[in-house]
């Protein structure tokens, strides 16, 4: 039987409420979060920061479902994770949480398209929706002369980019981001985080860890990590200006011819005519609200 929420909460879509982690036992035992309590609001694009080993991974973990906390307890859209069976985490998983990761996680002999595609194969979409959904999410990310590339056909910057729409193909209305800008030079960095600052004014909760001043800077609120505790949270305003950089932004994409070679060293497209990128957003796009879990089944189709 699915949960029925019963945290009013308004607009505050993720909430932790005294949440520890704790891994092993005896001398050995590490408390990686230390009563961590947190909301985060609907529309929100929030950025955590702190030393190695101060439990960023570790909230990314629980925040994601992939990981169960040891006490308090973590609610999605007031709903208490720990009353979902393990089939209703997934679905929650696949169809609620798009998750971007600092090494891509690409799979090396599948194409950008069919990487892309794969979110929606685990969630039984059938094969002409999916092709078609992966294939507009590749052009959103200005890769759409690229999707039957190979990753090692790719540069970083590309690579992450055909992450990040895996992870935005399912129409996710929260966007899990470890580190996606870790392994970039600094032109495909400011794409990347471009594309984000598009989600964000589409309506997106974004939660991103970084090590970077700068890549923090991006987002309307920064978080401290130090210890397993939150011992800061401020406010940016980065969210004042954020629609004028994506107006700049899709304007310079939409300027550049598809053949032109990439800034962040990628392979040149397989196609020789001279035409301008289309322009895409997700300005327009409204993420699936979050508020029952379903488990019902999709099964798959022609």
């Amino acid at each position: 039987m699915v949960p029925v929420a019963t945290d009013q909460t308004g607009d505050v879509v993720l909430r932790l409420e005294q949440v520890e982690q704790v891994y092993g036992t005896g001398e050995s035992v590490v408390h990686a979060l230390k009563g961590v309590s947190l909301d985060v609001h609907r529309g929100e694009y929030i950025a955590i920061m702190g030393p190695s080993g101060s439990g960023k991974s570790t909230i990314m973990n629980v925040l994601g479902c992939l990981d169960v906390a040891s006490g308090g307890v973590y609610r999605i859209d007031g709903v208490d994770v720990a009353d979902l069976a393990e089939n209703e985490l997934a679905h929650v998983r696949n169809r609620k949480i798009g998750f971007v990761f600092q090494a891509f996680n690409l799979i090396p002999k599948m194409t950008a398209q069919a990487n892309v595609e794969l979110p929606l194969v685990y969630g039984g979409v059938g094969r002409a929706e999916r092709h078609e959904r992966a294939a507009r999410a590749l052009e959103r990310v200005g890769l759409a002369q690229r999707a039957d590339h190979i990753p090692q056909q790719l540069s970083g910057g590309q690579q992450q980019r055909v992450a990040l729409a895996r992870a935005v193909v399912t129409e996710p209305a929260i966007i899990l981001a470890d580190e996606p800008t870790g392994n970039l030079d600094s032109v495909a960095t400011n794409d990347v985080l471009d594309l984000f600052d598009e989600l964000a004014v589409g309506g997106r909760t974004i939660v991103m860890i970084t090590h970077e001043d700068d890549v923090a800077e991006r987002a309307d609120r920064v978080l401290v990590l130090c210890d397993g505790r939150i011992v800061a949270d401020r406010a940016t305003g980065a969210d004042m200006h954020r629609a004028d950089r994506v107006r700049a932004a899709q304007a310079a994409r939409a300027a550049t011819p598809v053949d032109q070679p990439v800034a962040d060293g990628g392979a040149q497209p397989p196609h020789g005519a001279h035409a301008a990128r289309p322009q895409t957003t997700w300005l327009q796009t409204t993420p699936m609200p979050i508020t029952a879990v379903s488990t019902v089944p999709v099964q798959e189709t022609a």
